[in-house]
């Protein structure tokens, strides 16, 4: 996010200012959904950042070039890091600037800053990509040079400021590193309060802090600052690969600084979300050179698309209870007074239990478990077993029919199938998945609720039993492209929702929809599991909870009905939106494939049938 600072050269409003025009993240009558109506006209405009960047609808631009980076690898240009009260601030000296990629002319790089969620448990990236939030962002701040460093003439130009942004996920299995950032981050317990700043001594430069990312490949729109005043000057480059860092240092932004003194709140979910209204990107043609496909140069394409494959492919809940598992004492998501922080004091003693749910899954921390073996789904390819569809006032719920069950993955005994239900952001620009995984959250998440079959339907006794309810929970992303309508199953079951829009509405499901086919393109052998809890109070620890690896695809547009078109209550009250619990203290978690030997032998795979294919030509 873009932060002004029309006084000191910087876009960044300092912290005096910033408390007299009232502007925030933390406290409700002053966040971001304040914005287009206390900062109008600007926050409220046709231009607004972030957005939310769908590669499939971007169109290829063949003037958007290489950048050049002047002065990006002295290591004496970053002068001050300062805590503002909103974010890390880091200040430049002169001479540092870009060119090329695209831009008329010159610029001259001003500051960076910073934007974070809360650790890696919730993603705060400003920018999303395909609908995935990252845990942070990094935004480099240019503005003309042919300004001479006058921001008041900038921010009335139309690309009168130039932002680089970079996503930042979690590099696995690493600790301190890069050293670049553990460097940088050492400077955050000397401004753990607002408007401390300290002097930068180690010998860092911007290129060092973002080592890795291909600076040739990128996407480009024309946007807004993305704190007020929301000014849409501001020329957006986003680039396709992200850099990599330690958790133990992401994690130290959300825990070191606080909003203003130490007796304030830590400085976290600093990001302003993404705008409704879609504009148009642009991208690099390429991010790299071309592979000529004879011979050896064939066989290392190959090795390397496939690496990327599976790389990307391993990179890739409140259990809502049937009706009788269920507390309704005055629980919910969208008041402060009953939100899911109140749970583990107003629902004791389950909801400050010690295996609560959901979690972060942090896929390099999981172990392998040979006993975890394939599903067997008994009935998931009926059509007839969805019985009802049901607005219950915090979900939409789908009961099912007697006869289907789960049995193998590792569980102990075979589980009848009662019902799923869903957990939701608010369309795909808010994200709303109960658990994460390596602190990506995604649009949306699908649980189906199993109870012991030998319980014989007696709920009751399911949640004393520890592993007396099976949840399956599946992540969704939206579809690439520009598919609507689809899949067809997910397009039947959403067209329900107009009959149940008003809370403790119902209605029966009279289409032919199997589970099988709400669920395509998933690996049943695939998975991590962890004993977890109910995510809604009663919160018990009652819960075999198993993750699928594969996410589900839905078009967007079936998506963003579930926050469009469902109330909490009668036509007077509150659209249904963000309903899913934070998440809790992480778990141990294992997973049923090996990873390793996967990719190995995918690998081996391909570049034997290339070493063929050349062989045979040869």
């Amino acid at each position: 996010m873009l932060w002004f600072v029309a006084s000191v050269l910087l876009l960044c409003v300092p912290a005096e200012s910033a408390n007299a025009i009232g502007w925030c993240y933390h406290i409700g009558e002053c966040n971001d959904t304040t914005w287009p109506i206390n900062f109008a006209p600007h926050c409220n405009g046709t231009r607004q950042s972030p957005i939310d960047i769908n590669s499939s609808n971007v169109t290829i631009n063949e003037n958007l070039t290489d950048f050049t980076f002047t002065n990006y690898n002295n290591t004496g240009v970053l002068t001050k890091i300062e805590n503002t009260g909103r974010t890390v601030k880091v200040s430049f000296a002169s001479g540092v600037g870009i060119s090329g990629g695209g831009l008329g002319e010159s610029y001259d790089s001003l500051q960076f800053h910073l934007h974070w969620g809360n650790g890696t448990t919730e993603a705060g990236s400003e920018h999303t990509l395909n609908g995935v939030q990252y845990p942070m962002e990094l935004h480099i701040v240019n503005a003309k040079s042919s300004y001479n460093g006058d921001t008041t003439l900038a921010v009335q130009d139309s690309s009168g400021l130039a932002a680089l942004g970079f996503l930042i996920k979690v590099e696995p299995g690493t600790t301190d590193s890069p050293a670049s950032w553990k460097d940088l981050t050492s400077y955050l317990s000397n401004i753990t309060e607002m408007g401390q700043s300290a002097t930068i001594t180690h010998q860092i430069s911007l290129d060092s802090l973002l080592a890795g990312v291909n600076r040739s490949s990128y996407y480009r729109y024309n946007g807004s600052l993305t704190t007020p005043s929301c000014q849409e000057a501001v020329v957006w480059t986003v680039f396709k690969e992200p850099i990599q860092i330690s958790e133990n240092l992401l994690k130290l932004f959300s825990t070191s600084v606080h909003v203003g003194n130490t007796s304030t709140p830590l400085m976290v979910n600093v990001w302003r979300a993404v705008q409704p209204v879609a504009l148009p990107v642009q991208a690099t043609k390429s991010g790299s050179s071309s592979i000529k496909a004879t011979g050896l140069s064939l066989c290392l394409a190959a090795l390397c698309l496939m690496y990327r494959f599976v790389v990307s492919a391993l990179f890739l809940c409140a259990l809502v209870p049937n009706a009788d598992l269920a507390d309704d004492s005055g629980w919910c998501y969208h008041l402060p007074s009953c939100g899911y922080t109140t749970w583990p004091t107003n629902n004791a003693p389950y909801c400050n239990g010690t295996r609560q749910s959901p979690i972060n899954i942090n896929t390099d921390a999981v172990t392998f478990n040979s006993n975890l073996t394939a599903f067997v789904l008994n009935n998931y390819n009926a059509t007839n077993v969805l019985t009802k569809i049901e607005n219950t006032n915090r979900t939409i719920k789908v009961t099912i029919g007697s006869g289907v069950t789960i049995s193998g993955g590792g569980l102990g005994e075979s589980y009848d199938s009662l019902q799923f239900h869903l957990h939701w952001g608010n369309r795909t620009s808010v994200l709303g998945s109960e658990h994460t995984r390596n602190g990506v959250r995604y649009p949306m998440e699908l649980h189906i609720v199993n109870s012991k079959s030998s319980f014989n339907g007696d709920t009751s006794m399911a949640v004393k039993d520890p592993a007396g309810l099976a949840a399956l929970g599946f992540f969704i992303e939206a579809m690439p492209g520009t598919a609507t309508q689809s899949p067809a199953s997910w397009a039947t079951l959403t067209s329900y929702l107009a009959n149940i829009t008003l809370g403790g509405q119902s209605v029966a499901i009279t289409h032919p929809i199997s589970l099988n086919s709400l669920l395509p393109g998933v690996d049943f052998s695939e998975y991590y599991r962890y004993n977890g809890s109910l995510t809604t109070p009663a919160c018990n620890e009652a819960v075999v909870w198993t993750v699928f690896k594969s996410t589900i695809k839905v078009s967007s547009d079936v998506i963003d009905r579930f926050s469009t078109m469902l109330r909490i209550g009668d036509s007077s009250s509150e659209l249904m939106v963000n309903v899913y619990r934070g998440l809790q203290t992480p778990l141990p978690v294992q997973r049923s494939f090996n990873s390793s030997s996967t990719a190995v032998s995918s690998i081996s795979s391909l570049v034997l049938v290339v070493l063929l294919l050349v062989l045979g030509n040869s």
